[in-house]
This record gives structure tokens, C-alpha cells and sequence, in this order.
């Protein structure tokens, strides 16, 4: 391990627009003059050297991570001081959807980057690895993407990190100005604009302080963060320098437009003006008034069954267009006066939708019927086939341990679970997702499925969207894009006696239920559920506008879900795209439940 690193001297200049790559890193303890970006580094991943001496990490594509390393391993000696110093920029078309960012790293030579995952990990750890104190991982990140399990403060930020994407400490980005009273100047890591940062550890006193500040301007004198950190615990003797960087569902451009590096005295001066230029993207044109894309986290739509610890008495509900008692079956044609039990952002429209978040970002919304449904007969035995319909985008159909998600995350956690319950199997959680966003944690196929989950988020069973042609007896598949902006309809049904799942979908304008599903599974879910269990929706957004919106809801115990009367539904608003950010969803459900 590193004895008494005296000082890890780090200077960063950084910009986010079409940035530009850094110098190569030094070569061990002496001192190097910061050259290009492209001179002597070891690429991997998307990551190039451009003609003009740019070290391009990501070239826009969507999911890929990238990685530009020193060639050589550094040895950080017992007394050592080493300094670093960046120039970086960071494109994104639309800076409301924009990641992920990049991180400075140093880490042991034989630590295995070609396991980490990109989007939210930023091609440096996975989630297994993540907060692995045998990494011996330090970083510096320069986030533009709020990830709510990595406790993220906002999108826009910096962070320290020792073994794991958690910072131990962070700060929204920008300088303290030392040409006037000293105030704090916000600064946006997606603006375009170059931008440098400072990266100084102290070793006699265990102190880390990054600093940042517009390219052309001096280091301020104060930080922006200051911690105390023992990096001899952390990092060892010898170790690899470099930078790692990710895209996840957004297009973003990463560059390094120079660095350099020092042991035992400060990193040598970048000379901003021999660096290689940014290049310039223009805006891309869109050809739809209003364009519906994925969010950074899927909005989803979530019908949930939760177990309780204690029986309630039942009451006698008052839904509008009851059919049969609650607790065999009901229906919904729009929720104007439904008894529903709503949290978070859900509320109901005076139109009668069910609107589960509203357009803002981070959020996660609920709504219940305010007491459980009996799911068996009698205690201990089977939970009793049931089948549910809904028409939607970014949806699940669930049953979850009970009412309360207070610690559950947004994002892509959907409002259900978090990072440290996900997968438990004292979630007793079921759902059937309509997923709209890919995530590599997840293990999600594409950004465009359907998938049944047990416990968590992670798919058992899951399927590109689509429906089956009945008037081909099945044989011709069509493909479905559930952020056309389309309504559309699900079913979801499950066999008590055979323990069989099946998921089906369709456009709203097929009249009758495909016969062959989309997705089928054999999973016992008297092993998940537990009596007596709420059933509900829950919706999450990440850090995109996304608006998940419920039409109709019907539901049925051992028998047919009623029909839902497609005339009667409620009429979506008419939402004005904000001329910024072009990304608005709008997630509609029409559910019908039939047990």
C-alpha cells in the first residue's frame, strides 16, 4: 500500500461540449511538460486519438465506456508529492439528457477495467465491484447525470470516490471567485464550455481539495470540495493513471484536450494555447413537433400487490363502475371520484386520469386501493390464477410487500425497490414490466421490453416488444415501440394450477387479445406473494420529463377481467414540448386485472 503520499497534486481543466482530450500521463516520479492528449496513452473501449490530438473517450453511441491510461504504471513513493492536470470537455445535444461523465482514476496495474459496466458506472466498476474495498480505487468524477443509488446531489456535480461511485464527498460544480467578495459561481459541466480543475492530496495532513474554474481563469484560491482522506490506505505503490468515461441512453462526446502529471513537485503548466480545438456539433433537427424518448430512468407504471403484516378490516369501497364486489373484480373507465390511496407525485386529473408523476424529474408516485385483496382461498393455500390487461408505455404490473416505498428509489428502480433490497426475496415482489429504458445493472435486454421480474428488477423471463398476427396464426411477428406515442394494450395473466406466467401485448386498435403471449414463465408465485396484498400502480422518473398516466383499470378474480369501454376513457392532455430539452414521455394505461 501507499506510505505517506505526501501530495497527489492533480490539475484538471475540463469543458463540456464536444471536449477535447488530455496529455499524456507522466512516466513515473519525474516530472513531464503536459503535451496533446493523443501522445504516448494507452486507449481502450470507444476511446481514439483524433488528427488533431484529441483523445476522444465516447463518439456519441449509445452504452459503450472508454478508457485512456498512462502506458506505463506510476510508483507513488513512500515520501512522494505527485500533481495532475487535466483539460476535458464533455457534448451532449441535449444537456437535460445527458451521461454520464468522467472520472480521473488511479487504481492498482492489474485492476480489471474490461468488467466494468458503462452508463451510471462509467466504465469504471460494476455492481458488483462497486464499494469494493479491495479495488484500491481513487477517483475524481465529473458527473452530468443524478443516479439516486449512488446517492448522486444532483446532475451536475463533482465528486470524490474511494472504491465505489458513492462519493464520500460532492459538490454541485463550480468556483469561488476571487476577483470580487469570494461568492460561489455555478458552473454547467454540459455547457460546452472549457473549464479546468485542480486535484491535490496532501499527504502530511490527509487532505484532498479539487478545485475548478473556466479554462482561462486562475485557480481560486478556495476549493470546491476539501476532505480529509488517508489515501495511504487506499491506494498502492505502484499504480495505473488514467481517465474512464461512459455513455449510457443519451449521445454524449468525451474529450481529453491535455493533462499532466508530476511526482514531487506540481504538474507543469498546460498550454492552453498549443491545445487541439473542440469540435463543434450542431443541434440535430427533429421532425416530430413533440419527440418521446427513453428516459435516463423508465418512467414506469406499476400494478402492485403488497403483502401486510396485520389483516384490515374490509370496507366497503365506492369505485366508480364497480361490477362485482372489490375484492373479485372492478373496473375503471377513467378515476373521477375513485377511492384510491395516492403518495408522492400521483394525482387524479379533473378529466379522471390517474396521473403518477408530473413531468418533473427524480420522482416517484403511488396509488393503491386503499384496502388489500384476497389472493386465496384460504390461508396457506395457492394463490388463485389471476390475469390483468392495460394499455401503456414504460409499465409494470406488480405485487409487492406492501403499501409503504418510502425507501425505494426513483429512477430506474421504478419506485419499488432500492439498491440494497433489490433482488431479496423478502420483497415478495411480482411484476410485469413495459420497459422503456435500458439498464446494464438490470441485465435489461434493450430499451424496448417486455419482462416478468420476481423480487426485484432484474427480468426472469423478457422479450423485445411486440405481438404475434393472429391472422397468420401467430407465424408473423410484429415489432412494437413503446415510445411511439402510441396507446397500447397488455395483458397479464397467471395460471394458479400450472403456475404459468404469460404477458401479451397489442396496439390499442386490435380488438381482441393476441393468442399466442409474448412472454411466458413458469413461476410459482404462492412462493412470492403474501396474503393479504395490496394491489396498486407506482411510477418513477429519472432525470427526464416524463408524465405515466392510467386511462382504465379493470380486474377480476378467477375469471375474465370486464371490459374496459374504450370511448368512456378519458382524453390525454395536450402537453407543449420545451423547446430546450425535447424529451417529453407520456406513459398511458388502460389496466385490466382478471384473476
Amino acid at each position: 500500500m501507499l506510505r505517506n503520499c505526501k501530495n497527489l497534486l492533480g490539475t484538471i481543466t475540463l469543458s463540456t461540449c464536444p471536449a477535447q482530450a488530455a496529455p499524456p500521463p507522466p512516466p513515473s516520479s519525474s516530472s513531464t511538460p503536459a503535451s496533446r492528449a493523443g501522445a504516448n496513452v494507452t486507449l481502450d473501449g470507444a476511446a481514439v486519438v483524433t488528427p488533431s490530438g484529441l483523445v476522444e473517450l465516447t463518439n456519441g453511441t449509445l452504452r459503450q465506456k472508454a478508457h485512456a491510461t498512462h502506458p506505463a504504471p506510476i510508483r507513488f513513493r513512500d515520501d512522494g508529492t505527485s500533481a495532475r492536470s487535466f483539460v476535458f470537455g464533455i457534448f451532449c445535444p441535449d444537456p437535460d439528457a445527458c451521461g454520464h461523465g468522467i472520472v480521473l482514476f488511479v487504481a492498482p496495474p492489474s485492476y480489471n477495467l474490461t468488467a466494468a459496466f458503462p452508463s451510471q458506472y462509467i466504465g469504471l466498476v460494476n455492481a458488483t465491484t462497486n464499494g469494493d474495498a479491495g479495488d484500491h480505487l481513487f477517483g475524481v468524477e465529473l458527473y452530468t447525470d443524478q443516479n439516486n443509488e449512488f446517492r448522486d446531489i444532483d446532475g451536475n456535480h463533482v465528486g470524490v470516490g474511494v472504491d465505489s461511485l458513492v462519493s464520500v464527498s460532492s459538490a454541485s460544480a463550480g468556483y469561488y471567485d476571487d476577483r470580487g467578495s469570494g461568492g460561489f459561481r455555478n458552473l454547467t459541466l454540459a455547457s460546452g464550455e472549457a473549464m479546468q480543475v485542480w486535484v491535490e492530496y496532501d499527504g502530511e495532513d490527509k487532505r484532498i481539495d479539487v478545485t475548478m474554474a473556466p479554462l482561462k481563469m486562475a485557480k481560486p484560491s478556495k476549493p470546491l470540495i476539501s476532505i480529509a482522506y488517508d489515501l495511504s490506505t487506499v491506494l498502492t505503490d505502484v499504480a495505473r493513471v488514467g481517465f474512464s468515461s461512459a455513455t449510457g441512453s443519451f449521445n454524449s462526446r468525451h474529450y481529453v484536450l491535455g493533462w499532466s502529471f508530476a511526482m514531487d513537485e506540481p504538474a507543469p503548466a498546460i498550454d492552453i494555447s498549443k491545445l487541439p480545438k473542440l469540435p463543434r456539433f450542431g443541434p440535430k433537427h427533429h421532425a416530430k413537433l413533440v419527440e418521446i424518448v427513453p428516459p435516463a430512468a423508465t418512467a414506469v407504471l406499476i400494478v402492485a400487490v403488497g403483502a401486510v403484516a396485520i389483516l384490515l378490516v374490509r370496507r366497503q369501497l365506492q369505485y366508480r363502475e364497480l361490477q362485482e364486489d372489490w375484492e373479485d373484480q372492478f373496473v375503471f373507465s377513467g378515476f373521477a371520484g375513485a377511492n384510491l390511496t395516492l403518495d408522492g407525485t400521483a394525482t387524479i386529473t379533473a378529466d379522471g386520469l390517474l396521473e403518477l408523476t408530473n413531468g418533473s424529474v427524480q420522482l416517484k408516485g403511488h396509488a393503491f386501493l386503499p384496502a388489500p385483496m384476497r389472493f386465496r382461498s384460504s390461508p396457506g393455500s395457492t394463490v388463485r390464477s389471476f390475469s390483468v390487461s392495460f394499455v401503456c408505455h414504460g409499465i409494470a404490473f406488480a405485487v409487492a410487500p406492501g403499501t409503504d416505498f418510502s425507501s425505494a428509489l426513483a429512477a430506474q428502480y421504478m419506485g419499488l425497490a432500492n439498491i440494497d433490497d433489490n433482488g431479496n426475496t423478502t420483497n415478495h415482489l411480482f411484476a410485469a414490466e413495459i420497459d422503456t429504458m435500458q439498464n446494464v445493472e438490470f441485465q435489461d435486454m434493450n430499451n424496448n421490453h417486455v419482462g416478468i421480474a420476481i423480487n426485484g428488477l432484474h427480468s426472469v423471463e423478457a422479450h423485445a416488444a411486440g405481438y404475434c398476427d393472429d391472422s397468420t396464426n401467430g407465424s408473423f411477428f410484429h415489432d412494437m415501440n413503446l415510445i411511439s406515442g402510441e396507446v397500447m394494450q397488455a395483458w397479464v395473466d397467471y395460471d394458479g394450477e400450472s403456475a404459468r406466467i404469460h404477458v401479451t401485448i397489442a396496439p390499442i386498435g386490435v380488438t381482441t387479445r393476441p393468442v399466442r403471449p409474448l412472454v411466458s414463465a413458469t413461476y410459482n408465485l404462492s412462493n412470492v406473494i403474501k396474503e393479504p396484498p395490496y394491489t396498486g400502480f407506482s411510477s418513477a422518473t429519472g432525470p427526464i420529463d416524463s408524465r405515466p398516466y392510467i386511462l382504465g383499470w379493470s380486474f377480476a378474480m378467477e375469471g375474465l377481467a370486464p371490459a374496459i369501454d374504450v370511448a368512456k376513457l378519458p382524453k390525454l392532455p395536450r402537453l407543449a414540448l420545451k423547446p430546450r430539452s425535447k424529451v417529453l414521455e407520456i406513459l398511458l394505461l388502460i389496466a385490466t386485472a382478471q384473476h
